[in-house]
C-alpha cells in the first residue's frame, strides 16, 4: 500500500509511517487530504491540476454540492477566491504548478497582508522536472515565497514531513502557507533511524548526527 491510501485508510491518518517506500510528496498530500476531508469537510480549488489533486466530486452545474472548482489556467482568479473564501471563514486551498505562482503572487501577497489563514498548495516543485520544458521549471519561484512577509513556505521532503507540514498548517489563524510538493518519487525515511518528521513545525532541524 502506498504511503498515501496507507494514510487516507488509517483509522489513525496522521500517525507517523516507518515504511521505507518511494512517492511524489503530491501523492501523500493527496491521501493526508482524503482522509482530514471525511471529518472536517475542507474544500479545494484547483488550476489545471486534476491528477493531483482527485479526492472529491466537482462542482458542476449536475452537481453544485461537491467540493473542487475547477479553474482551469486562471491561477490569479483562483487566489483571489481562496482569499475570499478564507475570510467567509471557509478553509480553502488553491492548487497548480509551482511554476504558475508568479500569476498568484498578488494574491498570495495580499493574503500575508490580510492575515488570512488560506493555503496555496504547489506541484512540480523541481528544476529537474523537464518534460514540458523551461517555462514549467521553476528556480527561483521557492526563494520569492520565502521572501513575501507573513507568509509560511514549507517544502516537505518525505511522506512523513508531509502529514507534519499538514499538521502545522490546520492550526494557523493568522497566517497564510505556502506547500512545495514533488512531482518526483522520493523515498519516506525511516524514523526509527532518524529523528521524527514533527521538527517540521520548528522550520528545520536535525536528522541525525553526524558520525
Amino acid at each position: 500500500m502506498s504511503q498515501a491510501r496507507a494514510l487516507a485508510a488509517s483509522k489513525t491518518g496522521l500517525a507517523e509511517k516507518n515504511t521505507v517506500s518511494m512517492e511524489p510528496t503530491r501523492f501523500t498530500w493527496t491521501g493526508t487530504f482524503a482522509w482530514a476531508a471525511a471529518s472536517t469537510s475542507p474544500s479545494a480549488r484547483r488550476a489545471d491540476v486534476f491528477s493531483s489533486f482527485s479526492y472529491a466530486a466537482g462542482v458542476m452545474a449536475q452537481s453544485p454540492n461537491g467540493k473542487n472548482l475547477h479553474f482551469g489556467i486562471r491561477e490569479h482568479a483562483m487566489g483571489a477566491i481562496v482569499n475570499g473564501l478564507s475570510l467567509s471563514k471557509v478553509r480553502a486551498f488553491g492548487a497548480t504548478f509551482f511554476i504558475f505562482s508568479d500569476y498568484q503572487r498578488p494574491a498570495i501577497r495580499l493574503s500575508a497582508l490580510m492575515e488570512l489563514p488560506t493555503i496555496f498548495v504547489f506541484t512540480h516543485d523541481a528544476m529537474g522536472d523537464g518534460e514540458d520544458g523551461p517555462t514549467h521549471q521553476p528556480v527561483e519561484q521557492l526563494a520569492s515565497m520565502r521572501a513575501i512577509p507573513g507568509l509560511v513556505t514549507l517544502r516537505p521532503g518525505d511522506a512523513n514531513e508531509v502529514v507534519e507540514a499538514y499538521r502545522y498548517v490546520m492550526q494557523l489563524r493568522h497566517q497564510p502557507a505556502v506547500l512545495a510538493l514533488s512531482r518526483q518519487p522520493l523515498p519516506t525515511l525511516d524514523r526509527s533511524r532518524y529523528a521524527p518528521a514533527s521538527g517540521v513545525a520548528r522550520g528545520a532541524y536535525v536528522l541525525a548526527d553526524a558520525p
